[in-house]
This record gives structure tokens, sequence and C-alpha cells, in this order.
């Protein structure tokens, strides 16, 4: 499934494509290719320490500098920050990431002409990477990421009861679902039942507990499953304040076997959200994070080319597994991984870092207004 790439990151690897055609000096060619490999690698933005990478091997990049009785060389770095053009990175390389980059800058200067398409590189890279942070959520010990948001989606999941209607999956899975890499849109009844008995038949379980999970998947194993990013957003997990989705796109809905287990694969892209002071938050065709009460404003800031996607304020990526305790399906969360391009969301390690702190300013405030005795 192909990734969508964030804006801001897009345009960086249009202007260094464009840059590569328009020069025949080799020593930019190469640096130019550089941080585009170093971009790749990042996965979209997925994997910010290479993002990371990229700044480090620009700002020591060597530049010749040209005064008006001298030449001189500097690193890319020290020359921006003399002209007041970007800020340092102050990145912390170490291990492989750090020696395969030291190892990658060129001693030969590049030449003067180079510094400005070279700066321009990290002006934008700088944006991206003061705002973007990606959060794992950590496992308990039964192996499951779990909170309270966690458990009032998981809940309702647990088990097929009699009222659940026996096939209300399958409208989901015609729509654009993936069982075992085949896609069913448009599917007939048959074909989804023959799909789910094929993944079914792919898991470690016995003859009894195969049936349950095919009942669980018949009947809940639509877009239920993906719900969760709604009970995060409404617990306030992702910002200051809760919040729904508004617009989003889902990138993969993929039910897959490994292991002996069922799995479920779920990628995301989160567009824009509803505040609870009727505000919407949403990423304009620059990346930039805006706030407004206007929906023509919104609309008229990211209107994008037919057949392109919108700018990404937020990706989510999960693996879903199906487990069978005491003879009750379970969905269990894996894994998560949230992505923000944006300072606007805040990752649940800062919320709870914030929360604690303001917890305790409370508890200080309390005691402070108690009568002394």
């Amino acid at each position: 499934m192909p990734r969508l790439t964030p804006k801001a990151l897009e345009y960086v690897f249009q202007f260094i494509e464009r840059k590569k055609g328009q020069t025949s000096n080799k020593s930019l060619k190469q640096a130019l290719e550089t941080v585009y490999q170093l971009m790749r690698e990042s996965d979209d933005g997925r994997h910010p320490e290479k993002i990371a990478a990229a700044l480090y091997y620009l700002e020591h990049l060597p530049v010749k500098e040209s005064g008006m009785f001298f030449e001189s060389t500097l690193p890319l770095g020290a020359s921006l920050i003399a002209r007041h053009q970007s800020c340092l990175g102050k990145v912390i390389l170490q291990g492989e990431d750090l020696d395969t980059v030291a190892n990658g800058i060129p001693k030969a200067p590049l030449q003067p002409a180079a510094r400005q398409a070279m700066g321009n590189i990290h002006v934008s890279l700088m944006k991206f990477y003061q705002q973007s942070w990606t959060y794992s959520y950590p496992l308990d010990n039964t192996g499951q990421v779990m909170n309270d948001a966690i458990a009032i989606w998981q809940n309702p999941l647990i088990g097929v009861g009699k009222a659940d209607n026996p096939r209300k999956a399958y409208v989901d899975f015609k729509r654009d679902y993936q069982i075992l890499g085949e896609s069913l849109k448009n599917a007939r009844d048959d074909d989804v039942t023959s799909a789910i008995k094929r993944l079914v038949n792919k898991s470690n379980a016995d003859e009894r507990q195969k049936g349950l999970l095919t009942s669980w998947l018949q009947a809940k194993g639509g877009q239920g499953v993906n719900r969760f990013v709604d009970f995060l957003l409404l617990n306030g997990e992702l910002g200051p304040k809760e919040a729904g989705l508004l617009q989003a796109k889902g990138l993969e809905n993929i039910w897959f076997a490994e292991n002996g287990n069922i799995y479920f694969s779920y990628d995301m892209a989160v567009s824009s959200l509803m505040l609870p002071d009727g505000k919407m938050l949403y990423a304009n065709s620059r990346a930039e994070a805006l706030m407004t009460d206007d929906p023509q404003e919104m609309a008229d800031a990211v209107k994008v080319k037919k057949g392109k996607s919108p700018p990404v304020l937020m990706r989510v990526n999960a693996r879903i597994r199906l487990d069978i305790d005491n003879d009750q399906v379970v969905p269990k969360i894996v894994n998560l991984d949230i992505t923000s391009y944006t300072d606007k969301l805040l990752s649940p390690k800062r919320l709870e870092a914030e929360r604690k702190i303001a917890a305790k300013k409370t508890l200080v405030n309390a005691n402070d207004k108690k009568p002394k005795v």
C-alpha cells in the first residue's frame, strides 16, 4: 500500500528533483541525492530520526563563502546562522546513523551557488522536524495496548451475542477491505464467506475455536475494529481537548494470518478534526496546522487536484490480534503508532506529563487554601 506523503516533505522531494535536473555540478548532485535518500528512509516522515540525519548532513556540508576580499569555507549550518536564514536542528546522532552520515559528508566544499539550494531544503526540513512526533503506545503485562479509551472500544467487541447481526461486517468488507491480500470490493456474500474461511483455516485454532473466529469476523470484523481512534480522540489522548474525526481516509484495512494468529492491519490518514468549541483543526497545502469555525475557509485552504489526497495532520498505524479467552473472541491492539505532523497535537506521553503537573499544582493550591491550625 503506497504511503501518503506529508505535503511538507513532498515539496522538498520535488525541489530536489528539480535542482538535480538543473545542475551539472557532480558534487551538488551527489549532496542532493544523499539528502533525498535519507528522506526516503524516513518512510514519509514516520521515522523522524532519518529527517534528523538529513539535517545533520546538511548542517555539516562544507560550503565556500565568497567575501569582498577573501573566500572561506564554512559548514552550511554556520553559514545559515550567520545569515539568519535558519536555526540549527541540534540533532544528536549515534551509532550507525552517525557513522553513515558522517562518512557521506564530502571533504571538498560546495560552490557558493549551492548554499541557497541546500539552505532552502534545510529550512523546510527544520519546520517539519520541529513539529513532528511519533508515539508508540506501550504494551501492558498481557501484551496489548490498554487504557480507558481502548477498554471502551474493546468491551462491546468481545464475543458474539445473540443480538448481533450474523453478517453485519459484510457491508464493510465489500467497501475497501482485504482478506489475505484479496480485495473484497463489490464481492458477493459467498465470496466474502469463502475468504473468511480461508483466513480462519490459516490459524492454529481448533475446530470449535475456528467456528468462534468465523462468527466473530462475519459479525464484527468490519469498521468497528478501527473505531478505537474515535475513542482515543474523545478521551483527549491526542490534544489538550477532546476531538472528533472530521476528514480521514483509511489507507489499509487488511485481515491476514501470521504464525498461526489472525491479525488486522490498519493505516489511516487524518486530515481534519472537530474540536468541542466548534472549531476545526486542519492542515493546509503548506502543511501548516490551522483552526477555523468556517467550513468554507477550510475547504478553500485544502483544495487539491482531482485524484490527490488532502494534506495530513496525523497518521495512525495499528495491528490488532484476535485472541480467544474463556471461549470468547477478544480483539487486542498489539501495536499502535501515532505520527503527528503538527505541533497543535500533543503526544500522549507529553500530555500525561502535563496533566500530572497540573494535578500537582491543583493539590498544592488546595493545601494552601486550607485554614492553618
